[in-house]
Order: C-alpha cells, then structure tokens, then sequence
C-alpha cells in the first residue's frame, strides 16, 4: 500500500517538476521577444537609460510612426503577395500532374526520373541562388519583382513527392479512378 502511495507522489513530483521546467523553457525562448515589443512602445531616451526597464513608464507609437513613413508598407505587401500567390499556381500546375504521373501512371524510366527529382532534395536552396541570378540576369530578367517567381519552381520535387506519397496512402482501385 505505501508503495502505490510513494509510485504516485513520485509522478505528481516528476510531472511538476517537468511543467516547471517547460514554463521556465518557455519563458527562456519568449522573454527576448517581450523584450523587444515593450521596448518598441517606449520613446528613443527611455531604451538608452541604465538600468533598463521592461515595462516603458511613457507609452509611444513614435517608433512605428516613423517606420511607416519611411517604408511603403503597402507596397511591399502587394509585391509579396503577387510573387506568392505566382509560385503557388506555377507551383501547384507542375507538383499536381507530376505527382498524379509518378503515383499512377506507368511509364519507362519512371525510377530513374523520381530519382531525378530525389536528387532535388539532395541539393541545398542556397546552392542553386547564385546560378539563378547570373542566369536571369544574362536574360535580362532582373529589374521586376514578379520574374522571381520561376526561382522558385525549383522547390516542386518536394511537393510532387509529397503528393505522390499521400495518393499512395489512399490509393484507390484502377477501375475507381476509370469511373469517376
């Protein structure tokens, strides 16, 4: 009987102690991001002072203010926007029938091409972005925003092979697919 006791204080003293330290954790990772919200409602003399305080004791939107004059805010949401929703459809016209292709169809090669696009993944992003940009430089390529857009068709294979993987899971019978 004092056994099943000690087992059960021992799991409500092991599970405080684990919340206690996830929230300590959890304060660790979130403190330098309050931090850094408080300090941009307080004006530039009060963020210079010693010691520093959290909390501003003269709340202001000076900050925020200023930013927002400076930058064309507006802008720079309709250009991503645009480029995001351009490598979404560009994106979605080659991982869709690609996928469809490697999970159904049957085909020559079809080992050696879904290698090719494994390779893809074989490949850093960052690798591949000095290249992109001589190359769409030498076309002429550069000056607008929305010509971005193919650079990242590159990042395709991943959704083709992830398509691909969930038509599997729910693969359906041939003659299924042939009726509907």
């Amino acid at each position: 009987m004092k056994k099943t006791v000690m087992k059960k204080k021992g799991r409500i003293l092991g599970g405080a102690l684990n919340a206690a330290l996830k929230l300590l954790l959890i304060f660790l990772i979130a403190y330098p991001f309050i931090w850094m919200v408080f300090t941009s409602f307080k004006p530039y003399k009060e963020t210079t002072i010693y010691p520093p305080t959290l909390l501003p004791t003269n709340w202001t939107t000076e900050g925020y203010v200023k930013a927002l004059e400076m930058v064309d805010v507006a802008t720079f949401l309709k250009n991503s926007l645009i480029v995001s929703l351009t490598v979404l459809v560009l994106q979605y016209l080659v991982i869709v029938p690609a996928a469809y292709a490697f999970a159904r169809c049957k085909f020559r090669f079809k080992g050696f091409f879904f290698g090719i696009v494994l390779l893809g993944f074989m490949i850093p992003q960052q690798v591949t972005f000095i290249p992109i940009y001589l190359m769409f430089s030498k076309a002429g390529l550069l000056p607008k925003f929305f010509r971005l857009s193919p650079t990242r068709l590159e990042s395709s294979c991943s959704g083709s092979i992830l398509c691909r993987s969930r038509r599997r899971l729910l693969r359906r019978p041939d003659w299924m697919m042939r009726e509907s």
